[in-house]
């Protein structure tokens, strides 16, 4: 809605598994939901990631990264959808309900897009060579009361991820990989002059090496079985979110989201 628009850009987050439910009921209702918001808010008011959980039975889209997020989140179990790090809607239920999950988690969208933030993101500098991912992520500040520290956290997603799990999801969107932070829980933003910019670079097939070595620890300890399919990350799928969240209250404050094929010359 023009009249009511902010310069607010809302992270809706998925949590989900591909072997949870049957096609009938499940993960699937929550999934295309989530592909319907990707396609209602194509204007570039939200950002999107997906975080795979090991709960509903293991699957080569888990990793270690959605399990602390799911953590950070207070999410225990698929499927959930979340906004801005704190509201919490539905993600999973019966195929003939998609449509009341997508409106209902508009709905929450929608709310948090009509609080002004101070804060603005872009990521800028997108680029993939010889396997390297870089780029930088530029914070601002339109005020100097909003110059408090904050966490950025920067996230590599994948946008189309094969995995035909038990759920009937074949393309899983948005998935998280990894952290390009140090620490997953991201770095303190330390301003001047109202503005910061974070760096990252990360060789994009040493992120698999440590989620295949967590599926395979999972197997060995009985959480359950899987193949190591799509665990290598395609670079023509790459894209990159962050966020800026308050360390206190956890809530998140302003996002922003990068897709590689649109920065590509």
């Amino acid at each position: 809605d023009p009249e009511t628009a902010t310069n607010r850009v809302v992270l809706i987050e998925f949590f989900t598994n591909g072997n949870f439910g049957d096609g009938k009921a499940g993960a699937i209702a929550g999934a295309l939901a989530n592909e319907a918001l990707m396609s209602h808010f194509q204007d570039g008011h939200a950002a999107f990631l997906s975080y795979h959980l090991p709960n509903r039975g293991l699957e080569p889209l888990v990793n270690p990264y959605a399990i602390g997020i799911a953590g950070e989140r207070g999410v225990r179990d698929a499927a959930y959808h979340v906004i801005d790090g704190a509201a919490a809607g539905p993600g999973a239920g019966r195929l003939r309900e998609r449509e009341q999950v997508y409106r209902e988690v508009r709905g929450l969208a929608h709310k948090a897009l009509k609080q002004e933030t101070p804060w603005s993101l872009d990521i800028q500098d997108l680029a993939v060579q010889d396997g390297v991912l870089t780029g930088k992520v530029v914070v601002d500040a339109n005020t100097m009361s909003a110059v408090r520290k904050r966490r950025l956290c920067v996230v590599l997603a994948e946008r189309g991820v094969l995995y035909p799990g038990l759920s009937s999801t074949v393309i899983h969107r948005m998935v998280a990989r990894a952290a390009l932070t140090p620490s997953a829980r991201g770095v303190w933003t330390k301003f001047e002059d109202n503005h910061f910019e974070y760096e990252f670079e990360q060789s994009l097939d040493k992120v698999a090496i440590p989620n295949e070595a967590y599926l395979k620890q999972a197997m060995a300890d009985g959480i359950g079985q899987t193949v190591l399919m799509s665990t290598q990350i395609d670079p023509q799928q790459v894209s990159v979110v962050a966020y800026l969240r308050d360390p206190f209250s956890g809530n998140i404050e302003q996002a922003a989201q990068q897709d590689y094929e649109e920065v590509q010359e």
